[in-house]
């Protein structure tokens, strides 16, 4: 798989974004926090670093994109923010950087141009998704309006969970309906 990740990786260049964003892991920390992911032989995870790095203004932006190709399936995006207990702050940089991926096509990921090029070279179709990972601040009615907000404007299921996320494979989100 090392060979379709560089080649991925190459791909992702190509389409302006920074090699240096793109570091081998596929796991991003910070502060306490923690979102990783571990792929199973023949999974392919690559990690974007965004905040500070991809995007190195002053407007809002989340931690980190993954780009992932499960075994069988669509591939997924996810998109991760590391957050203390502001989960407001949080949404909104999770809704300003899915407005800048999806440039013209703001109310869709799905028809992001640059996703879907990435989606074309691995067969198809892609899932979405973004994790809040927080040090606390469990906001229930917070959380489920802005998940179905997110689910319906953009496509994309919302997750949240405090301190740490550990996914083992992929198999969890592709097995989703």
């Amino acid at each position: 798989m090392t060979r379709h990740r560089e080649a991925l990786r190459q791909s992702l260049v190509e389409l302006g974004f920074d090699e240096n964003c793109i570091p081998r892991k596929t796991a991003v920390a910070e502060r306490g926090k923690k979102f990783s992911i571990r792929p199973h032989s023949g999974e392919v995870v690559i990690q974007i670093k965004l905040d500070g790095c991809q995007f190195t203004d002053d407007k809002k932006r989340c931690d980190a994109l993954f780009l992932c190709k499960p075994l069988s399936g669509p591939f997924l995006v996810i998109l991760v923010e590391l957050k203390g207990k502001n989960l407001l702050k949080a949404f909104q940089q999770i809704e300003a950087t899915l407005e800048r991926l999806c440039a013209h096509n703001v109310n869709n990921l799905h028809k992001s141009p640059n996703l879907n090029k990435v989606s074309r070279a691995w067969g198809g179709q892609h899932r979405s998704y973004a994790y809040i990972v927080s040090s606390s601040g469990r906001k229930l009615p917070l959380l489920l309006s802005k998940r179905n907000e997110m689910q319906k404007r953009y496509g994309i299921r919302l997750y949240h969970q405090e301190r740490q996320v550990e996914l083992d494979g992929l198999s969890t989100l592709t097995n989703e309906s």
